[in-house]
């Protein structure tokens, strides 16, 4: 585990793994780095992978200026689909995708084949 201090002065814990082409992986609301630790492991054969425990606010959303993809499982509860197409909304040029047969908490290796797919084709 590595740290860095924000603008405000929040210390943020962060885990840096693998080699190759830089992805970002932002955890859910009510957790932090360490439920990303099996996918961050599966991409890592291929990229290098940043989780870290931080959460990106709406407004700071609609600046993100980078290759972005939001995914939900399409077996999850009713409202994660709608906060996904809302989340990718605000993104701009975002891409959405919903992986049927999955439910919130996705299979790493089912989701990491997307990701892997995503940001190195």
């Amino acid at each position: 585990m590595q740290s860095v201090t924000s603008r405000d002065g929040t210390t943020i814990a962060f885990d840096r793994l693998g080699d190759g082409p830089p992805v970002v992986l932002v955890c859910g609301g009510s957790t932090d780095r360490t439920a990303n630790a099996a996918l961050a492991a599966e991409l890592a054969t291929d990229l290098t992978v940043h989780t870290g425990d931080y959460r990106i606010p709406a407004e700071r959303a609609k600046a993100v200026a980078m290759p972005t993809i939001v995914i939900d499982g399409g077996a999850s509860l009713g409202f994660m689909g709608p906060a996904a197409d809302a989340l990718a909304a605000l993104i701009p040029d975002a891409r959405r995708r919903t992986l049927g047969g999955q439910d919130h908490n996705v299979n790493p290796t089912v989701l990491g084949l997307v990701l892997k797919e995503f940001f190195t084709g």
